[in-house]
């Protein structure tokens, strides 16, 4: 369906461009920054979550992201959570209480409920235990909102084409 095509372009041009500017803000922090990429189809259709880089740079993650193959699209529900709790669970955080841990997070669509029963308020608060900072770029859907504000996160709406304003 060619509606679908163009949305799944559209959200892949947008996330990319989110994360250049992204990149570019954490480049600007400073040279003891390290950066894990991790992305996340849908289980329900055997599409896994996969480990990109891990304890890699800006550039590299940003390489990585950018070559992200955006596939189907325009389902109705999306399975974000369990791509959250893989990054967190499977992602190297830092346990210096110096140092910040922050998960950027690039979602389209509504989510669908976790398949073990965790909440996404659950999910948000073991973020807030883990501290682990969570920024999400995304539809503001219900369960969406319900996960950034029990972890305390920053939400910020996606755009076919972000400027470092929004972002």
């Amino acid at each position: 369906h060619s509606g679908h095509r163009r949305a799944v372009r559209c959200a892949a041009r947008g996330s990319a461009a989110a994360a250049e500017i992204v990149m570019k803000a954490v480049r600007d922090v400073g040279q003891d920054i390290v950066v894990s990429v991790s992305t996340h189809g849908d289980l329900d259709y055997g599409e896994l979550c996969m480990n990109l880089v891990s304890q890699g740079t800006p550039d590299e993650a940003l390489a990585a992201i950018k070559g992200i193959t955006f596939q189907n699209g325009g389902d109705e529900e999306e399975t974000h959570g369990e791509g959250i709790r893989n990054a967190l669970d499977s992602m190297a955080w830092s346990a210096d209480p110096m140092s910040r841990n922050v998960l950027v997070a690039f979602l389209t669509a509504e989510s669908k409920e976790m398949k073990d029963g965790m909440t996404f308020a659950q999910l948000g608060k073991e973020l807030v235990k883990r501290r682990i900072k969570l920024v999400m770029v995304c539809q503001p859907t219900a369960r969406l909102r319900e996960l950034c504000d029990n972890a305390k996160g920053q939400l910020i709406e996606i755009s076919n084409d972000p400027s470092e304003d929004e972002l």
